[in-house]
């Protein structure tokens, strides 16, 4: 009761200002006004009192009624309408940690925001479920949003999206009747789906390996130290652009050599085109924006002037012009869709592009960084290296056994669980959705944020506050069969099988990997039929960079630590902060 009694306290001391802006303003004479204002501020308090105590009832009866099914209880907020929009805009992060923990636990909750009602799930039994619903699967209303903010996608062809109900799978819903050229939805996860996680996965990693080496190689670094003044930038230019190229193909790049640059700018102002900042106030980011999308319609001529079948490579999926299939496959498939036209797919494309190596450079950034500043975990990353891939030539390794490396693999799982903070939005277009505890109505928007779970300490093991959920610890995700401490999840939260991991050639005596009993609390990537299709190719990327710098380069970054903010909350990686210099060389051997 005490937690409860402070947190209203918190909640009320919000609005003291409102008092004594009343007495200040009644010494200067504003009398009248005050006259018909006070009944109103009057009724927002009482209101607002109100809500508070009704916060605290709900949430002490669903955490009593296990077996009942309640809608989330209402969060307070003082103005009616407005509701908590202005705290969600000042500061997401902190409002929606707010929001969504009661008594030290993560809870669900419904936020009123300019007269709409938002479904905030953070418990982790109710994430879990989330995830099992075949009828939460569609991401459509996020893309809807990221589409008309982000990208300009005009309000005729932002239509089709929000009217396609069908959903992600071959077959439509029973309960819709969206046309084949409608079916943006299936459209675009089928090809995403093939492309990144199907058949397309492996060439398109060579690919993105092979452009990895050769424009590392193009830098010219030597056995001599070389000193550059950003990790950050040196990742984009080098990281980025091979990403694009593995997938765009050379010619993009080629015809267009500020590709990469512009991207990044945009990039840089997701959060103010988030915020609906308009051009005036922020030009340069509307300007990259615009010739990025100039150049993919540039380059869309001139890959259909040039390009043949006889071009695609022997993999089936690679060529030099359009770059792979799942840019052919774009161009024959979701171009002639509904309200497409050129304007729109090259925006589309763009969403493409940023999407592929918006969250993956940081990414990979973040992870060399902490590879790096420790000595130990180095050495053991090239222990791991070594003896899993000997002398083989780095293009000669396979990506599937790449993934598969505990150690990398779970350091890896703690960088993403550490920088990565990206809302999830899920809807039901057809029914109410039962998910344990709670259920989502038909129609209504449900938010979850991965940056407030992935730091619940609650759940995630320290071991015994060794290292907390704010701190970088390579070997969280993985389990020593000899050490209970070891693993992911707490001790007590979650209990393994007896043998959970699959036989080895160790005799199952070395740590392995492991995700279990994390679904509702890890999920970077988002979760069930709605998980990024590209998690693979970016996990692949990400360890690919780690191997090629870790086997045949030294580096040294010349600071201590690197600090993130909240400014991108929501919106995948965190933003580093400040400037890392750094400096490489090749390794004497």
């Amino acid at each position: 009761m005490k937690s409860q009694g402070l947190a209203a306290i918190v909640m009320i001391s919000q609005f003291l200002w409102i008092p004594v802006a009343i007495y200040l303003s009644l010494l200067r004479g504003h009398g009248i006004l005050l006259a018909i204002g006070m009944p109103l501020v009057v009724q927002s308090l009482l209101s607002y009192a109100i809500a508070i105590r009704r916060w605290h009832a709900v949430n002490n009866l669903i955490s009593q009624s296990k077996d009942e099914t309640h809608l989330p209880p209402q969060y307070p907020s003082l103005v009616p309408y407005v509701g908590s929009a202005l705290s969600f805009v000042w500061d997401n992060a902190g409002f929606l940690r707010q929001a969504t923990r009661y008594g030290g636990r993560l809870i669900s909750s419904r936020i009123s925001f300019l007269g709409f009602e938002i479904f905030a799930f953070q418990d982790r039994q109710t994430v879990a479920k989330v995830w099992k619903q075949t009828s939460l699967s569609s991401p459509i209303s996020i893309f809807v949003y990221a589409m008309k903010y982000f990208f300009e996608i005009p309000e005729n062809v932002l239509s089709v999206y929000r009217a396609d109900t069908s959903g992600p799978f071959p077959k439509p819903h029973k309960d819709t009747n969206i046309s084949p050229q409608a079916r943006v939805d299936h459209i675009t996860h089928y090809g995403f789906l093939q492309a990144l996680s199907g058949p397309g996965w492996l060439p398109t990693t060579k690919r993105c390996m092979n452009a990895l080496v050769s424009r590392l190689e193009d830098k010219g670094l030597s056995e001599e130290w070389t000193e550059f003044e950003d990790m950050s930038e040196f990742f984009k230019e080098w990281v980025g652009a091979s990403l694009i190229e593995s997938l765009f193909g050379p010619s993009l790049l080629r015809i267009n050599p500020t590709f990469v640059k512009n991207i990044w700018v945009f990039d840089e102002g997701i959060p103010w085109l988030a915020r609906g900042v308009p051009s005036f106030l922020r030009p340069s980011i509307y300007k990259a924006r615009r010739a990025a999308i100039a150049q993919i319609r540039n380059w869309y001529l001139y890959a259909r002037e040039h390009f043949d079948e006889s071009y695609i490579s022997s993999d089936g999926d690679g060529d030099p012009f359009w770059g792979s299939w799942l840019m052919r496959y774009r161009q024959k498939n979701l171009l002639p869709a509904e309200k497409h036209n050129d304007e729109v797919l090259s925006k589309l494309d763009l969403g493409l592009a940023w999407g592929v190596v918006g969250n993956t450079t940081p990414t990979s950034t973040l992870f060399a960084f902490h590879i790096f500043k420790d000595p130990t975990l180095l050495s053991r990353v090239r222990e791991e290296i070594e003896t899993s891939f000997g002398n083989q030539d780095l293009l000669d390794i396979n990506p599937s056994e790449l993934i598969k490396q505990p150690l990398l693999s779970s350091a890896y799982a703690e960088i993403l669980r550490l920088f990565i903070d990206v809302f999830f939005m899920v809807t039901s277009a057809h029914k109410d959705v039962p998910l344990g505890s709670y259920h989502l109505p038909k129609g209504r928007i449900a938010l979850i944020n991965s940056g407030i779970s992935h730091k619940d300490d609650s759940f995630w093991n320290t071991r015994k506050g060794e290292h907390p959920v704010t701190s970088f610890w390579a070997e969280r995700f993985l389990i020593d069969p000899s050490d209970p401490l070891s693993g992911p999840v707490a001790p007590g939260v979650y209990k393994p099988p007896s043998r959970e991991e699959p036989d080895r050639d160790d005799g199952g005596k070395a740590p392995y990997f492991s995700l279990k009993g994390t679904e509702g609390s890890w999920f970077p990537y988002g979760g069930g039929h709605s998980i990024c299709p590209g998690r693979v190719l970016a996990k692949s990327a990400v360890l690919f960079v780690s191997v090629l710098l870790a086997r045949d380069y030294d580096i040294e970054p010349l600071v201590e630590r690197i600090e993130t903010t909240n400014w991108r909350c929501g919106l995948g990686a965190e933003q580093i902060k400040h400037a890392i210099p750094f400096r490489i060389r090749k390794r004497r051997r």
